[in-house]
């Protein structure tokens, strides 16, 4: 397969595949399901402004998909920005 960020495996990566094959595969299985309705999208946009179309993965990994995702540090939305990087990024 192709990817556009390099693919690292190591032991973290390792557990973290083991994870979502078996305590966390319910998560896993929910994001997947969600992905169809945003994968298409976020990758052509990302596409579109020459970044690699896998950081559409990011927001998998970071909200679910789930725009009303929030976290203790109060990052928010897909990729999980908390306010202040979003605004160094001038994200609304």
């Amino acid at each position: 397969p192709y990817f556009d960020i390099p693919i690292t495996y190591n032991t973290k990566v390792k557990w973290w595949i083991n994870y979502f094959q078996t305590s966390g595969r319910k998560w896993f299985r929910t994001w997947l399901e969600r992905s169809s309705a945003y994968l298409p999208t976020m990758q052509k946009t990302l596409a579109g402004r020459g970044l690699p179309q896998d950081l559409a993965y990011v927001a998998m990994i970071e909200s679910g998909f789930s725009p009303h995702a929030t976290s203790t540090a109060e990052a928010v939305g897909y990729w999980q920005f908390i306010r202040e990087t979003g605004k160094i990024y001038g994200l609304r």
